[in-house]
């Protein structure tokens, strides 16, 4: 599961480096910069240097790797603990838990 946690972090600097890489010179538009990570044990992403906190049932350890910003959806992947890490995302800071098991058939 380290392993997984080291990839989905450099992924997610090289995805802010790309985003980075890809701003536009029209001085019109409004430019931010998100970050995912995680303070106190608990997901969190940074909009322009600000922490935004993402809720979780009874406060589990939580953590984010990834963020993706979409118009004006805020997409954040990461793992919420109780007994074992389980995948999940907030989109617009609304928690939302993925299968752990292969769905497909």
């Amino acid at each position: 599961m380290n392993t997984l946690k080291k990839s989905v972090s450099r992924l997610s600097i090289v995805l802010l480096v790309l985003t980075m890489a890809c701003i536009s010179d029209d001085p019109d538009m409004k430019q931010s910069v998100y970050v995912a990570g995680s303070s106190n044990g608990l997901a969190v992403y940074w909009e322009n240097g600000v922490m935004v906190p993402l809720t979780t049932a009874e406060m589990n350890p939580s953590s984010a790797q990834s963020i993706f910003v979409s118009g004006k959806d805020v997409y954040v992947s990461g793992t919420v603990s109780s007994v074992s890490d389980h995948p999940v995302y907030w989109k617009n800071d609304v928690l939302v838990t993925l299968p752990e098991t292969d769905q497909r058939q």
